[in-house]
């Protein structure tokens, strides 16, 4: 491989010139001067991927990932099917997201499976299929690998509640707890275990939990967190916990999640590759 071109490429995606990285990437293919090593096809597809996908064209983006699987030198496999998945995801092929998906976490060698796990809970969601949703979420909470559990264990959380456990959602709320995050993934994870506490019949645990949710000024209810908040409130004032009324509550909680969107909208857009935003969560980057 003609490496002074791979090192230019690199360079430019650095400086976000991913259309002249990707010239260069494709050059560096092209370059008959310069034979490539196993694995190098596999590696410059890798890029070029990645550049397709941050020039927001999943649909190329597929292309460019075959191609470096069909490399089978290449080690980062595990890594390129779960931007597959997410490509596939982005353009709601939720069903070949989540056979990508299940081939990532299936590579031994894949360092960051939880990435995938997070991808197949998400896609499995948008099919309905909570319980297996749920699964992939614990899963990717667990991973040793992963360094921030909060968006997992939320989601997980959001499962549960679609599931109509709203006990084990309180309890996968409450573990995300124990761990760092931004103030406006707080108060999101405050104002859904205050629906969970809803749907408990817990209604001073609710109101407290709504109350944190919304005392920076920073974070608004949604529709349903409101009601729920609303009908605690007014249980507490009037000594009663309104047990009988818990099942309800399910079916208006906020099932949004960090990444699952609650309307039919696709989570999935070409800004899953770029930088977190506030919420919902996506991934930083292509791997």
């Amino acid at each position: 491989m003609n490496n002074e071109l791979f090192d230019r490429a690199n360079e430019r995606y650095r400086l976000r010139d991913y259309r002249g990285a990707l010239m260069t990437f494709t050059e560096c293919l092209q370059d008959t001067t310069a034979p490539l090593a196993p694995g190098e096809m596999g590696l410059l597809y890798h890029q070029i991927g990645n550049c397709l996908v941050k020039l927001k064209n999943p649909g190329e983006a597929i292309q460019a990932y075959s191609q470096a699987t069909a490399d089978t030198a290449y080690g980062a496999m595990g890594t390129v099917e779960c931007n597959l998945g997410m490509a596939y995801a982005s353009l709601r092929d939720y069903q070949n997201a989540i056979r990508y998906f299940e081939q990532s976490v299936a590579d031994e060698a894949n360092p960051t499976p939880y990435k995938s796990y997070m991808g197949m809970g998400n896609a499995l969601m948008k099919l309905g299929k909570s319980a297996e949703a749920g699964v992939a979420f614990r899963e990717a909470a667990l991973d040793e690998a992963n360094p921030d559990p909060t968006k997992a264990l939320l989601n997980l959380g959001v499962c549960f509640m679609a599931l109509n456990r709203p006990a084990d959602a309180v309890a996968s709320y409450e573990s995300a707890m124990q761990f760092d995050m931004l103030s406006s993934t707080r108060n999101k994870l405050q104002a859904s275990l205050g629906q969970a506490y809803v749907a408990c019949g817990q209604m001073e645990k609710a109101v407290h939990a709504f109350e944190e949710a919304i005392a920076d000024k920073t974070y608004f209810l949604s529709d349903s967190a409101s009601v729920d908040y609303q009908r605690a409130v007014a249980a507490v004032a009037q000594g009663t916990s309104e047990q009988n009324q818990a099942t309800q509550v399910l079916q208006l909680a906020d099932m949004s999640g960090l990444d699952v969107a609650a309307d039919g909208t696709s989570v999935y857009d070409m800004e899953v590759y770029e930088g977190e935003a506030a919420e919902p969560f996506y991934y930083d980057e292509p791997y």
